[in-house]
Formats: C-alpha cells, sequence, structure tokens
C-alpha cells in the first residue's frame, strides 16, 4: 500500500497532466502557502518537446482549489508524520519519464 503522501502527489501529477497544454513535456507547480492554508498562490508552467518553459492558466475554475487542497492534505500529512510545515514548493510532472519530484521549502 502507497504512503497517503505519494496517493496525494499522484492525484496532483494527473490533475495537472490533465490541465496542461498538450504537447507538455514537464509540467511545473510552483505553489506558497501561508502557515494556516487559508492563502495560496499558484503558478503553472510547461516545458514544450522544444525545451521552451511557459506559464499556463487552466481553463477549470476549480483546478487551482483542488490543488489547493490537494497540497494542504500532503502538508498536513508531513505534520501528522512529526515534520515541520512546509510553506512553498515545486511540484514537477516529468511526463516523458512518467515521474514526479516534489520539492520542499520551510520558513
Amino acid at each position: 500500500m502507497e504512503s497517503r503522501d505519494i496517493v496525494l502527489c499522484k492525484e496532483m501529477a494527473s490533475l495537472l497532466f490533465n490541465e496542461a497544454p498538450e504537447g507538455s513535456c514537464k509540467i511545473i507547480l510552483r505553489a506558497d502557502l501561508n502557515v494556516s492554508g487559508d492563502v495560496c498562490k499558484f503558478e503553472y508552467d510547461h516545458v514544450n518537446g522544444d525545451g521552451q518553459i511557459s506559464w499556463f492558466a487552466p481553463e477549470s475554475g476549480a483546478f487551482s482549489h483542488e490543488i489547493g487542497e490537494l497540497l494542504l492534505q500532503h502538508r498536513d500529512f508531513f505534520v501528522s508524520q512529526g515534520q515541520p510545515a512546509w510553506v512553498s514548493c515545486e511540484f514537477i510532472v516529468d511526463v516523458e519519464k512518467g515521474k514526479f519530484f516534489m520539492n520542499l521549502k520551510h520558513d
């Protein structure tokens, strides 16, 4: 059985893949969350087959809310495991390799 944080990351990766422009080789989410979790700031980028990076805006109005909820659940899981609460992250989906990476920053 997969750890809760892996399950949440897979859900985020799936949402990002479905929302990113067609032909994206990498999808990058940068997020800042305040400590209480009631304010989140997002930036969405993608890398095309030529290696060019550009931002994209999600078409779904609920997308950022869904991603925010998953990020808060991820952070809460880390806290429940005795880890400090992180305040920002970079989440990268490597479409070509079928992998994701998450870099966390603490205060």
